[in-house]
């Protein structure tokens, strides 16, 4: 499972993608209560996907821009799971992120156009 954070602009949201590519999503507007119970979302995301924080593979977090706080919550929590379960952090920018949830395309990160 990979885990995808985006707390830095509202809609906030969180995504897990599991290896047979279904997605789940949990997504608020702008809610303060969504940064501060954000692990807890992430555990239960978890939980739907069929598993646990321990079998997450990699985690995706935006890094701006965006608010600063937002940002703050979740680069540290993106690290904080990164650096507990052993598995690796990738980030991406606020705007590539937004331009890519437009696209259908089979292969996050590529553009085919």
């Amino acid at each position: 499972m990979v885990l995808g954070i985006n707390v830095a602009v509202s809609p906030f949201s969180i995504c897990i993608l599991t290896e047979d590519n279904k997605e789940f999503i949990v997504q608020e507007t702008g809610t303060r209560e969504f940064t501060e119970t954000l692990i807890d979302k992430i555990s239960s995301l978890c939980e739907k996907a069929g598993g646990t924080l321990a079998d997450l593979k990699a985690v995706g977090v935006v890094h701006g821009p965006g608010a600063y706080t937002g940002l703050r919550i979740g680069v540290v929590t993106a690290k904080s799971l990164g650096q507990s379960y052993g598995i690796p952090i990738y980030s991406i920018s606020t705007l590539e992120a937004i331009a890519l949830s437009h696209l259908k395309t089979p292969e996050i990160g590529r553009a085919h156009v």
